[in-house]
Parts: C-alpha cells; structure tokens; sequence
C-alpha cells in the first residue's frame, strides 16, 4: 500500500528524495549521458521478462556477454534439435523394427534398401 504522505525531515547528502509525480520531470532535466543507441539497447533489454532476476551476475564487458550468450543460445538451440531427433527417432526405429521383424541390420536395410 502507498503511503499517503511523505516527510523529509533532513535532506540526504547526495540523494534525490522525489514523490512520484515529481519524477519524470526530474529525470527530464538531467543531462543526458547516454547516446539514443545506448538507450534503444536499454529499452530493448527492458521489456524481456528474463532481464529482471533477484540475484544479478557481476557488471562485464557487454559485447563480450552479448557473444557469450550468442554462442550460449546457438549450443542451446542445437541440443534442442538433437532431442528432437532421439524422441522422434527412437519411436521410429521402433516402429522399422516391428516392420523388418528384426534388429538393427532390418532397419538399415529397410532405409538403405542394402
């Protein structure tokens, strides 16, 4: 629940203390010290639910994670379409089997046609 009122009795050193509504009018008057590509990479960031976790890694170098998690993503993607071929596969090869009546041999034989 929001508090109704806000009393500020002494004035932090170094600190804002702002309601709300004084906020973005605030924030606007700072100097801007990000460029509009920082920011668009921000926002972007901003708005993907995995973003916002309670335990945060360590600052980095941010092109480096960027590549890091490029590279994570793609070994991901990759397992994924392993799996996807063993669950698809081990019920098909199942299925070559009861058709050839036999092991191994009846399946390559069934797809290799040797």
């Amino acid at each position: 629940m929001a508090p109704r009122s806000l009393t500020i009795k002494a004035a932090p050193e170094q600190v804002k203390v702002l309601t709300e509504r004084q906020l973005l009018r605030w924030l606007n008057r700072r100097p801007h010290v990000l460029d509009p590509e920082q920011v668009s990479r921000i926002a972007a960031a901003a708005v993907v639910p995995r973003t916002w976790h309670r335990s945060p890694a360590e600052p980095g170098d941010a092109d480096t994670i960027q590549h890091d998690f490029a590279v994570l993503r793609s070994l991901v993607d990759r397992a994924r379409r392993r799996r996807a071929t063993w669950v698809l596969g081990v019920p098909a090869a199942g299925f070559l089997m009861m058709l050839t009546g036999g092991p191994l041999e009846g399946i390559i034989h069934a797809l290799t046609g040797r």
